[in-house]
């Protein structure tokens, strides 16, 4: 299984909420998302921003990510 995980945040110190603003007519998030939704190396697609602090790392988001997936042991 090849997943793609987007660690998306809430905010940015530069552009405040910069994942919900237009691009296009869409927001700027749903450019990356359709990205990985068709690149054919992954299989499937999350989004994480729970963890989506101004100071949270990628690495507590992909433990949390990994955690997610273990706990449900179903095939994506």
């Amino acid at each position: 299984m090849r997943i793609g995980l987007i660690t998306a945040r809430g905010s940015s110190r530069g552009l405040p909420r910069k994942n919900t603003l237009p691009l296009l007519g869409e927001p700027l998030i749903a450019w990356t998302i359709k990205a990985a939704l068709g690149a054919k190396s992954i299989d499937a697609v999350f989004v994480s921003a729970e963890l989506s602090q101004d100071d949270t790392g990628s690495e507590p988001v992909i433990a949390h990510a990994l955690e997610y997936l273990a706990a449900r042991r179903k095939p994506y």
